[in-house]
């Protein structure tokens, strides 16, 4: 594989260049989402420069996510935050809500876990026999990302802005619009809840 990942994209070779490592935090969300979802076949994760503007995806036994790509996505869900430096912490924090902060490190973590989530979600479906195409696809991979974002406790407020940032607007869509992203994350968390409540 060298320092490239290429797929196969309908008639078409796509090469893509790799980042030299996968940060430790990455591939430990990695691991606890691949045991919440216990998967039959685990996919490979792998670490792209870019993943083409699309953040992700998910291709065969592969999950591949772009640097990049991420750092724009954190950015526009950071846009959303007042910014305010405190003697006492070295990084800047953001205000969410009264009286939360969150640190942009805590930001980006969350990015990165849903985007990730989203992606098992696709390998998931498929090994259940849930696999759609097109926009009902990336709806089942979105609910999927909310169930496990409930079984593993994170934050969803700020999953529920990234998603909104991940959502398409337009005429041509291939991903569902933000509003939609967000309901289906929700509404599986919500059916999910009581059922880890009584286990």
């Amino acid at each position: 594989m060298g320092d490239t990942v290429v797929v196969v994209n309908g008639q078409r070779y796509e090469s893509y260049p790799m980042t030299p490592t996968i940060p430790i935090g990455v591939v430990n969300d990695f691991e606890a989402i691949l045991r919440s979802a216990e998967l039959r076949c685990r996919p490979r994760l792998a670490m792209l420069e870019s993943a083409g503007g699309a953040v992700g995806f998910h291709i065969g036994g592969l999950v591949a996510l772009g640097e990049r790509d991420l750092i724009d996505l954190g950015q526009r869900v950071m846009s959303h935050f007042a910014w305010r430096r405190t003697p006492a912490h070295h990084v800047p924090l953001l205000r969410f809500g009264n009286p939360n902060l969150v640190t942009t490190d805590e930001v980006m973590q969350q990015v990165v876990r849903i985007v990730l989530a989203h992606e098992v979600g696709h390998s998931w479906a498929i090994q259940s026999g849930n696999h759609k195409a097109g926009i009902a696809g990336e709806r089942v991979a979105d609910q999927f990302a909310g169930m496990i974002a409930q079984a593993l406790g994170w934050r969803s407020d700020l999953d529920a802005l990234t998603l909104a940032h991940m959502g398409c607007v337009g005429p041509s869509c291939s991903h569902p619009s933000p509003s939609t992203r967000v309901a289906d994350y929700e509404h599986a968390r919500r059916f999910i809840a009581p059922y880890l409540r009584a286990a």
